[in-house]
């Protein structure tokens, strides 16, 4: 390499080729992975708060889990997590 040549660093190599994902993106997808998979194991998730010690900290995981068990409930993701449990578990 010359003297006024500089080796580029890796991120300016992507952002040339136009590589990669902006930030934005990859944090709106995260956030959408994240609350489908809350959805998803809505009814689970307040089955298990409902069935803990009574308490606060079992009143604050079933207040906090209430809306996630009335969408999945209302819209039937419940059901797709039901179908698909016994073909997910690891018995013989």
């Amino acid at each position: 390499m010359s003297e006024g040549e500089q080796e580029l660093d890796i991120g300016q190599r992507r952002l040339e080729a136009s590589a990669g994902v902006p930030f934005k993106q990859a944090v709106i997808v995260f956030f959408v992975f994240y609350l489908m998979a809350a959805v998803l194991n809505g009814r689970a998730m307040y089955e298990t708060a409902s069935r803990r010690e009574y308490g606060p900290v079992r009143t604050a995981w079933t207040v906090a889990t209430v809306p996630l068990h009335w969408v999945a409930t209302r819209t039937g993701a419940d059901r797709l997590r039901l179908l698909l449990e016994p073909l997910l578990e690891d018995e013989p």
